[in-house]
């Protein structure tokens, strides 16, 4: 049920928000946007779900890790398919979930998980996964090209370069 709900919330939200925009896209377009974003957004609610249950900082840094893996799939999605926009836009999601959600919650368990026990080894394995996720998913980011040169693009990347040292395990 209350997934339902969520993904009821985050559909309306995204109605409003194209609505707030410049003149609107053909029907094709739109239609296959919505489709790309129903996936996502779905995926993001039930990353959610598993992230409000989860009662350790362990398994929070798990969920939330997966979050920021399917940002970062679509991230290089956009990539793939040079799109400046969406590039910008995913990079800048999947740097919001990692600063504000992985990040913090990686340090809280390092407070609370002592070192040298069984889940403080669990802890560190999902530390160097999300690591390396983050290397990926900035190492997709292109730099050159149609999309490279884009500012939003070059912003994104200079973010993500200053989280980069913050986010190191």
């Amino acid at each position: 049920m209350r997934r339902a709900v969520l993904t009821l919330i985050a559909m309306a939200l995204c109605a409003w928000v194209s609505a707030q925009g410049p003149a609107p896209l053909p029907a094709e377009i739109q239609v296959k946007q919505f489709k790309t974003n129903r996936i996502l957004i779905e995926n993001l609610v039930d990353h959610g779900i598993d992230l409000s249950n989860a009662d350790d900082p362990l398994e929070r840094a798990k969920a939330c890790r997966q979050t920021a893996r399917t940002l970062a799939n679509y991230l290089e999605r956009a990539a793939d398919a040079e799109d400046a926009e969406r590039i910008a836009e995913f990079a800048t999601l999947y740097g919001e979930v990692v600063r504000d959600g992985l990040v913090p919650i990686l340090e809280s368990a390092r407070t609370i998980i002592p070192n040298g026990s069984p889940r403080w080894s669990e802890l560190q394995e999902t530390s160097r996964k999300a690591a390396a996720d983050f290397a990926e998913a900035r190492k997709c980011i292109p730099t050159a090209g149609k999309a490279g040169e884009s500012e939003k693009v070059k912003a994104v990347l200079a973010i993500l370069a200053e989280m980069q040292a913050k986010f190191a395990p």
